[in-house]
């Protein structure tokens, strides 16, 4: 018998847990992220890369960390563009 396996936002329950599990890991708090567009540009920066020859500040940084980082900005939910910027992470790091 097949199992039927939920998702939350395309991810499985049980990778949202490891997820958990590795963002208690870091407790260090996320530094310059207090209003909306902070947020934003904070996710987007670990996205784009600086210089077109470069990669992405995300490719550079510790996986558990930019997961932790991604997944406390889901978990804020302050709007649409925070909560797709961070899924976009998590989907890259985890895929």
């Amino acid at each position: 018998m097949k199992r039927n396996n939920e998702l939350i936002d395309g991810i499985e329950i049980s990778t949202w847990k490891e997820i958990e599990m590795i963002a208690k890991t870091y407790p260090k708090p996320i530094r310059y992220s207090d209003g909306l567009n902070s947020k934003i540009a904070l996710l987007k920066f670990y996205l784009e890369p600086l210089l077109p020859d470069l990669n992405p500040p995300m490719m550079t940084m510790d996986k558990g960390r930019m997961l932790t980082i991604a997944y406390r900005m889901y978990k804020s939910t302050d709007g649409e563009a925070v909560t797709n910027l961070s899924l976009k992470i998590i989907n890259k790091i985890i895929n």
